[in-house]
């Protein structure tokens, strides 16, 4: 027993040792030693354990820890809801990129921006099921930029009207998702404002 503690020992500071070499100084080095002599003290306190726990004066199971199970909260339902809303804007976020990635090719002169508007009931079996896909076109500025003029009292102020002729970006994005082309709403900034 002893010699087998002299040997993990001596292997375990040549090998630390041997680490630490290769760590720069500063923080990642101190870190790192500190780390280092609280092996070496696990090292040394294991033969105190084992003894213990044969001659009955301490018990130590460590048969319950398991660092590879999932680590169980209070508020189990609340934690499940945010981690839910988290994924749910996770998915819409990569869908919107796709979406981007794939009408790039065809509108290298626009701003891109788009909603994806999805089942978001996590109870429903269609839950994450694309209700309907709108993307907005912004030419870009090439040179002077012009200052829209600001009208107050105006009711009809939307910025963007249906892009009609993006058929093109429709099919692309239709073709790739699989949902209908009615689905998909492509607008483009009205010119002069």
């Amino acid at each position: 027993m002893l010699n087998s503690l002299v040997r993990n020992l001596v292997i375990l500071v040549i090998v630390m040792t041997f680490l630490e070499m290769f760590l720069p100084d500063g923080q990642l080095r101190t870190t790192a030693k500190i780390i280092f002599g609280l092996m070496i003290i696990a090292t040394l306190l294991n033969p105190v354990v084992v003894f213990l726990s044969s001659i009955g004066r301490a018990s130590f199971d460590f048969s319950g820890f398991n660092f590879t199970e999932t680590v169980n909260f209070k508020d189990d339902e609340r934690t499940s809801e945010v981690y839910n809303q988290l994924t749910l804007n996770q998915y819409i976020e990569n869908l919107q990129n796709k979406v981007i990635e794939l009408v790039n090719p065809y509108t290298a002169d626009y701003e891109k921006k788009v909603e994806v508007l999805v089942v978001k009931d996590f109870h429903s079996k269609e839950f994450g099921k694309i209700e309907e896909i709108r993307i907005y076109l912004t030419k870009k500025n090439v040179g002077v930029i012009q200052i829209k003029p600001v009208l107050i009292g105006n009711k009809d102020s939307d910025d963007y009207i249906e892009y009609l002729e993006g058929t093109d970006i429709k099919d692309v994005v239709k073709n790739y998702f699989g949902i209908s082309g009615s689905k998909i709403l492509v607008f483009i900034e009205k010119e002069g404002r």
